[in-house]
């Protein structure tokens, strides 16, 4: 009886231990919060299974100019995931890509804070080499696997598409359709420049027409519309 009350103390703790590196794994960004702990509420509790949006956004050189309807683009696809009580994961892209928000669940009204923002709004690295859209791809693609909670997946890219490592487009097209192959997901491009509106679209080929959208103009409203078209893309009403 002595053994048997210690084996089901171990096993037990086992149990414990398997449960809890589950359940960090399958957080969104490698299970890394962002500095806003307070708006935080993680889907380890998820009954449902609400959408997610993994927004990527270029914060390099070329996009600074347009900083404002990026900052406006993220507190309107806050406020709509909110709205649907939808999970929201961010991240800045650069000649590196780094997680500013952690998987979040989105209350009513729910802003981006202000980690975020700054994030964002941050001055370009002088020391960049340029822009490397694959690694913001590749983080998208990761998430999707760990996001098996997910109804519906959007990814959202407000930038100008450029890539500054020309040797990396045909991992970008391979990544693209991985993407693809998932029927859940669909795919956003916001402020593209019409210069490689041709490249980024035939990378991205393999979405159709009925599992993409892309907007070449940065104005305000045109991005915001296409934000909105991409919820229509599922078929639901507009949101």
């Amino acid at each position: 009886m002595w053994h048997g009350r210690n084996i089901s103390k171990v096993n037990l703790a086992a149990t414990f231990v398997v449960v809890a590196i589950h359940a960090l794994c399958s957080a969104g960004c490698r299970g890394n919060k962002s500095a806003d702990q307070g708006t935080q509420n993680h889907a380890a509790t998820i009954v449902t299974k609400p959408p997610l949006n993994i927004i990527g956004v270029d914060v390099s050189g070329s996009t600074a100019k347009w900083r404002a309807q990026q900052v406006s683009f993220l507190r309107v696809a806050y406020a709509q995931a909110g709205k649907y009580s939808e999970n929201v994961i961010v991240y800045a892209v650069d000649s590196k890509t780094a997680c500013i928000q952690g998987q979040l669940t989105c209350r009513h009204n729910e802003q981006p804070g202000k980690s975020v923002i700054d994030a964002v709004l941050k001055p370009p690295s002088k020391r960049s080499e340029g822009t490397k859209p694959l690694l913001f791809w590749q983080e998208a693609l990761a998430e999707c696997e760990r996001a098996n909670h997910a109804s519906t997946i959007r990814i959202q890219f407000v930038g100008d598409g450029d890539n500054d490592s020309p040797s990396d487009a045909a991992q970008i097209a391979e990544t693209a359709a991985n993407l693809a192959r998932r029927q859940n997901v669909t795919v956003g491009m916001f402020g593209l420049d019409k210069d490689n509106y041709k490249t980024v679209s035939t990378q991205f080929a393999d979405f159709g027409s009925t599992r993409s959208v892309f907007t070449i103009d940065t104005d305000k409203a045109t991005m915001l519309k296409g934000l909105s078209d991409q919820r229509l893309l599922e078929g639901g009403q507009a949101k």
